[in-house]
């Protein structure tokens, strides 16, 4: 598959408005022109609503959410949707945190406040979006 021209749905799923804000535009900074939609939700359980409507490539997953928390959440969506890579979006920086989202189906996991144009670029290169 040749990945330059593909274009990439993304989810991002968070209840924090600002900083869903905020890494909307951030990711849009990284990928700039390889983005064909990219939708929030801020709690897991509309996340589920979104997914039975599209497919996404990425979805960006925090942890404690109201109505259905992200570890349910990516649990369901791993199951449900094995093409989709989910990144937990955490505050939290503990091994017991990253253990339950990689656990429940996240193939990364990024700490909010170390979150730049730096890290998701290099976490892009990772899943081979962006070229090295």
């Amino acid at each position: 598959m040749d990945t330059n021209n593909k274009k990439y749905r993304i989810l991002i799923v968070d209840d924090n408005r600002p900083f869903s804000d905020g890494f909307k535009y951030l990711i849009r900074e990284v990928l700039n022109d390889r983005i064909e939609l990219i939708d929030q939700a801020y709690d897991g359980d509309e996340a589920m609503k979104f997914l039975s409507f599209w497919e996404y490539d990425y979805i960006f997953m925090d942890i404690n959410m109201p109505k259905m928390n992200g570890i349910f959440a990516t649990k369901i969506a791993s199951y449900l949707f094995h093409n989709v890579r989910i990144v937990a979006v955490s505050f939290h920086n503990d091994s017991e945190s990253k253990n339950r989202m990689l656990k429940a189906g996240a193939c990364d996991y990024l700490v909010k406040g170390e979150i730049d144009e730096e890290v998701l670029a290099d976490l892009f290169m990772r899943q081979r979006v962006l070229e090295y």
